[in-house]
């Protein structure tokens, strides 16, 4: 399992590269996923900032959105 330092890692470099990026598509692992509606919202949104809390890395995108992601992490 990754460590919270692996996330600290992740959030840096989503910051260096993808930060002022606009999100051309998305999608979810299974149309069945509770979150494949949302995928598809991001399109066209721009990643404003990346944040680690924790183990939890938060993805700020214009519009207001916030997409978490725990990793699988325990």
């Amino acid at each position: 399992m990754p460590e919270g330092d692996t996330i600290h890692r992740v959030a840096m470099r989503f910051d260096a590269s993808l930060v002022g990026r606009e999100i051309e598509s998305a999608s979810a692992p299974s149309a069945r996923s509770p979150i494949h509606a949302l995928a598809a919202e991001l399109a066209g949104r721009t990643l404003e900032r990346a944040e680690a809390r924790g183990k939890h890395l938060l993805l700020h995108f214009s519009g207001e959105v916030v997409v978490h992601s725990h990793l699988g992490m325990n």
